[in-house]
């Protein structure tokens, strides 16, 4: 009988550490499928909210662009206006010049220059008193979206190459925003030489910001994968 006792308690032993064991295997397992669930709804809830704020900064940038492409002609048709009055009038309120050439100016560049009084100084020579209007379009350049996904750590699990993309693309467009300060304070000054040499410059920035922003849309598709 003592025999069996012990046989019996030695089982009874054994069944009670593997059944441990098995309880430590199972709550192993449950806590490693929970671990790898979370992880696994942590990324799909990184890659959606990346999703969203690649959307916003599309809207953003193609917004941006459309600004862009409606100040760009006004600011060739200064600049084209700026170079023609350095050869006329090297920039001077008063023109000397002949009644042909006037008129031609006059003609092209109404919507910048008014004649408000003539005087004959020789043979069809004459000197122009006239009026300059000139008004720049200020670019309403945003960059909430991207200031926004920056300051919220949702591009942190974005590729390196979409993260690239998007400081070239921004980075250029506050470069666009300076030279367009620079362009109004030499506006404001009434210093038409340097004005002439900002518009040139800004516009250089602004083709090259809008060819970028086109392209964007593609590039940033390395964002969502």
């Amino acid at each position: 009988m003592g025999k069996r006792r012990l046989f019996s308690l030695a089982n009874s032993k054994g069944f009670a550490v593997k059944y441990i064991i098995g309880e430590v295997l199972l709550l192993f397992i449950g806590i490693n499928l929970a671990i790898q669930f979370n992880n696994w709804n942590s990324t799909r809830q990184a890659r959606k909210s990346i999703e969203i704020a690649i959307e916003k900064i599309n809207e953003e940038t193609t917004y941006n662009k459309n600004e862009l492409e409606n100040s760009i002609e006004s600011h060739h048709k200064i600049i084209a206006f700026l170079t023609a009055y350095k050869e006329i009038g090297n920039f001077n309120t008063d023109i000397v010049t002949s009644t042909d050439l006037m008129s031609k100016f006059r003609k092209d560049f109404s919507d910048f220059y008014i004649v408000k009084d003539s005087s004959k100084l020789g043979l069809d020579k004459y000197n122009y008193r006239g009026q300059i209007g000139i008004e720049i379009e200020v670019t309403d350049l945003k960059s909430i979206a991207w200031e926004t996904a920056k300051s919220t750590s949702i591009l942190d699990f974005a590729s390196y190459n979409c993260l690239y993309e998007l400081e070239s693309v921004y980075n250029l467009q506050e470069k666009v925003k300076i030279s367009i300060d620079h362009a109004m304070s030499d506006f404001y000054n009434g210093n038409f030489e340097k004005l002439l040499r900002s518009l040139k410059y800004l516009v250089q920035l602004q083709d090259q910001l809008i060819k970028i922003y086109d392209k964007l849309p593609n590039k940033l598709l390395t964002c969502k994968s």
